[in-house]
């Protein structure tokens, strides 16, 4: 029996620690901490499902993260792909785009970003419904934090986490 390399079992306790807790030990000494997110405002479109959370940090900064529901090509099975935020706020100020009008305040950190995931996909599978796709369209410009995107896209598509494959994220 071949004993699990350390990558798995970070991962496999991070995974745990997830769905259960926001706070947890690696190891004997080392504690990670994942932020609490607050709630502010869910809305459920009566439309197509579509799920649009607002999120206040820690900082009391804000974010927002959408859940939409679309038919596979077959017109058959419901899909789900998160949209998830990058930034709070966004320094580029693109003209069609409200976000970037609101001003920037900083990059989103590692576990603020797989914190907006890890979130959706447990309620989620409360349902029996799983995640399929990511999108790095929420708020921000995703690779003006590319360090931290980079990071998160890497326990994101671990095989020991979620594991959704890197071809389903974009």
């Amino acid at each position: 029996v071949e004993k699990p390399g350390k990558m798995q079992i970070v991962m496999e306790e991070y995974y745990h620690f997830i769905e259960n807790t926001f706070l947890t030990t690696f190891g004997k000494h080392k504690k990670t901490y994942i932020p609490f997110f607050n709630l502010l405002k869910h809305q459920i479109s009566k439309i197509d499902r579509t799920e649009k959370f607002l999120f206040e940090l820690e900082d009391k900064g804000t974010i927002e993260t959408v859940l939409l529901r679309h038919k596979d090509s077959k017109n058959k099975e419901i899909r789900n792909t998160l949209c998830i935020s990058s930034q709070v706020g966004c320094p580029v100020k693109c003209s069609f785009c409200a976000t970037g009008q609101s001003g920037y305040m900083r990059n989103l950190s590692v576990s603020e970003i797989l914190n907006q995931v890890y979130t959706v996909e447990r309620r989620l599978r409360k349902k029996g419904e799983t995640l399929n796709n990511l999108v790095f369209m929420g708020m921000g410009e995703p690779l003006l934090n590319i360090d931290n995107l980079a990071k998160s896209l890497s326990i994101i598509s671990n095989e020991n986490g979620i594991n959704i494959s890197k071809r389903k994220i974009t």
